[in-house]
């Protein structure tokens, strides 16, 4: 397993930025986010994926996804036909770039108004789903898609979507903010799932959950993510979704050094228990 963070942790608007903070904070990776529409014009330039193998190679940093928190802000995914247009247009580049750019995955996020609540929008969803699907196949790029919805639904998604290519990323803070078990929705997921997208919130009686708490300040129970991961062999990148953070990049490297605690503090234990169980007497074996 590897440990990355996204863009928006680093604070940084310029992607030359956006990987000096990854490998100052010590991550193996950073994820682009795509905040707008807008945003999608530069994926267009020429010189844009040979720009991110340029940075990955001067900072020892791979780049991990693009994350299209674009397309929350209208039913993108979800739709009829004229609200769904530049939804697909956007996975469609974003797919083709990281093609070109050798990265491994697209996060879909089903979020704000792109959010799956209704029968008819999850089979608009499969539908669209199938047929990016197909294409991410053909350049070798992943469709990480992330929601909400109970596991059982959130199953049924990828496999309407009929796709190697489709799978899952898990947001710890979204589903946690649901009050779902995040032990049995990740076992639930594991053949699905593609990566972690770990986020933290506070949850309150009759307020509204706040996502903008770093990791361990919240009720995601982060210990329980990382056994769990562990007891599933998870292998794929554990990414840092947390809120911005400052010019000089500490509170990124504070979650990510959260994160790589989390697991050290787990191997170590279990380094423990393995020289507990050889340093035990043997019994002696009962007379026949």
């Amino acid at each position: 397993m590897k440990i990355g963070i996204q863009q928006k942790v680093t604070d940084s608007r310029t992607l030359a930025r956006a990987f000096a903070v990854a490998e100052m904070a010590q991550a193996q990776g950073v994820g682009i986010n795509i905040p707008t529409m807008r945003a999608l014009i530069d994926l267009g330039r020429t010189d844009y994926a040979r720009t991110l193998r340029n940075l990955a190679r001067k900072h020892d940093v791979e780049p991990t996804n693009f994350r299209l928190d674009c397309l929350c802000h209208d039913p993108s995914l979800i739709g009829d036909r004229n609200q769904t247009s530049a939804g697909l247009a956007a996975v469609r580049m974003a797919t083709w770039v990281a093609g070109e750019a050798g990265i491994p995955a697209v996060v879909v996020p089903f979020h704000g108004r792109n959010r799956i609540e209704f029968p008819h929008e999850s089979k608009r969803a499969q539908r669209l789903l199938a047929e990016l699907g197909d294409e991410a196949q053909q350049v070798g790029v992943t469709l990480a898609v992330e929601t909400d919805l109970p596991s059982d639904h959130f199953k049924t998604l990828l496999d309407g979507a009929g796709s190697d290519s489709v799978q899952a990323a898990v947001n710890t803070a979204h589903l946690c903010a649901r009050r779902f078990d995040l032990s049995i929705a990740i076992r639930d997921l594991r053949d699905y799932l593609d990566q972690i997208q770990a986020g933290d919130v506070v949850l309150a009686p009759r307020v509204v959950p706040d996502f903008n708490v770093r990791l361990g300040r919240g009720d995601v129970d982060f210990g329980t993510v990382a056994r769990t991961l562990r007891a599933i062999e998870f292998d794929g990148w554990f990414n840092v979704n947390a809120p911005s953070g400052d010019d000089r990049g500490q509170i990124a490297a504070a979650n990510v050094a959260f994160v790589t605690g989390l697991f050290e503090s787990l191997d170590w234990a279990a380094v423990k228990m393995f020289r507990a169980g050889a340093a035990a007497p043997m019994e002696e074996p009962a007379p026949a």
